[in-house]
């Protein structure tokens, strides 16, 4: 073999090599772009929203319902009753929310629904509350 050639194949090489370093480089896989301030992106994670029975009183069931909103965006809570009736809407824009909700003990069995809607969808919980009354009855003779 000629030194000539052998000189031109090395410098192939190194020029394929480097043109491959220099597009990997150029070329991350990883993105480092951040998100636009201010706009949202992706759903409204299922985690973020919690709704929990409280006990209740003589004339109202209690829940509690909690919503962390990072980003400060404006949403509803709703709360529709077992025919899927609005018995409750309020929209807010707090970063923690906490919010006790009373709904009235009208009927033996009731069905809520709290509903977080914002503008990426909603995040539904649904409850199924039954009341069971008894009776205690003790005689006694006099």
């Amino acid at each position: 073999m000629k030194p000539v050639f052998v000189i031109n194949r090395v410098k192939k090489a190194i020029s394929a090599t480097t043109a491959a370093v220099i597009f990997m480089m150029a070329n991350p896989a990883i993105s480092h772009a951040h998100p636009i301030k201010g706009k949202v992106t992706g759903r409204v994670a299922e985690e973020k929203v919690s709704v929990v029975y409280n006990g209740s009183d003589a004339n109202n069931y209690l829940f509690r319902v909690e919503f962390e909103n990072a980003t400060a965006e404006k949403f509803s809570l709703i709360v529709k009753n077992d025919d899927g009736v609005t018995v409750f809407k309020q929209q807010y824009d707090n970063v923690h929310f906490v919010k006790n909700v009373l709904l009235p003990k009208e009927e033996v069995d009731i069905h809520p629904t709290f509903i977080i809607h914002t503008s990426n969808g909603d995040i539904k919980r649904s409850f199924s509350v039954t009341r069971k009354i008894s009776e205690d009855l003790v005689v006694t003779k006099l």
